[in-house]
């Protein structure tokens, strides 16, 4: 009952954040973190209310979860493979119209959009190209530390 119960809140929980995030998964960042502590604790509560589990191992099952989740749902959001795939499902192409279609929906101008919505850079006027925003350079900095 208490894995059935884990199971089910981590579910409603990564739906949650599929259907509360405004935009692309790491532009969303913040939002998703308050949805999955939302769902732990309300997961944990009912939890630990039939006695079958303990606090300990439900953290680790969480964390792993949302991390695996994390991973998956972000690989297949940037896949520019799949997106390809998804137009020439809708009906077919040649090269060139799939490049194309591709690059208008998914090309420079939409990706530093996502950027500035996501407060990583912005649209200086005067500037000759966008200008990374202090967060932006924070995650720049750690990405770089990463490598």
């Amino acid at each position: 009952m208490a894995w059935l119960l884990l199971l089910s809140g981590f579910a409603i929980t990564a739906i949650a954040c599929d259907v509360l995030r405004p935009g692309k998964l790491h532009a969303s960042l913040g939002r998703i973190a308050l949805i999955h502590g939302a769902g732990l604790t309300l997961t944990v509560l009912a939890v630990l209310q039939t006695g079958q589990l303990r606090l300990v191992p439900v953290t680790i099952f969480w964390t792993g979860a949302a991390l695996a989740w994390f991973g998956v749902r972000s690989h297949l959001e940037s896949s520019i493979l799949l997106e390809m795939v998804r137009l020439l499902y809708r009906h077919p192409m040649t090269r060139e119209e799939l490049t194309t279609t591709y690059y208008a929906r998914a090309g420079r101008a939409q990706r530093i959009a996502e950027l500035v919505r996501a407060g990583l850079l912005v649209n200086d006027p005067g500037a000759p190209a966008p200008v990374l925003t202090s967060r932006g350079a924070r995650i720049v900095r750690l990405a770089a530390r990463l490598r």
